[in-house]
């Protein structure tokens, strides 16, 4: 699910853009042809989930190939906002990181919530070593 990296936005892109409505910095700039993951001037960047302007993250969030693809395609915002869901689907699961399956579960949840596949995420790393 989800759209891929690369793929245009939906609407019209050339149309300027508003980044950093979230914040206190609201300058203007032409997208021009900004791609999902793209970064834009100033750092930031177009959120695979929302579709909005966002600040990227510094670091990848976790190891692997879904910390890889979390890094590209999601902005910090998108990541903080996970991080409040995640703390919910521990709880209500009862999640323990101790445990394999349950890292596994808590990974699954975060997939399904960002929309991607664990096997977009893969194949999405081993393109970029």
């Amino acid at each position: 699910g989800g759209v891929a990296a690369g793929e245009r936005l939906p609407g019209d892109v050339q149309r300027p853009v508003r980044l950093g409505a979230h914040g206190p910095d609201h300058r203007v700039v032409v997208a021009g042809e900004l791609l999902y993951g793209d970064v834009a001037p100033g750092g930031d960047m177009v959120d695979r989930k929302t579709g909005n302007h966002g600040t990227k993250m510094p670091d990848a969030p976790m190891r692997g190939p879904l910390g890889k693809f979390i890094l590209d395609h999601y902005t910090q915002q998108t990541w903080r906002d996970w991080i409040k869901q995640g703390t919910k689907v521990i709880n209500e699961l009862r999640l323990d990181f101790s445990n394999d399956a349950h890292q596994r579960t808590y990974e699954d949840q975060m997939i399904e919530w960002l929309g991607f596949t664990r096997e977009e995420a893969n194949e999405y790393a081993a393109t970029k070593k």
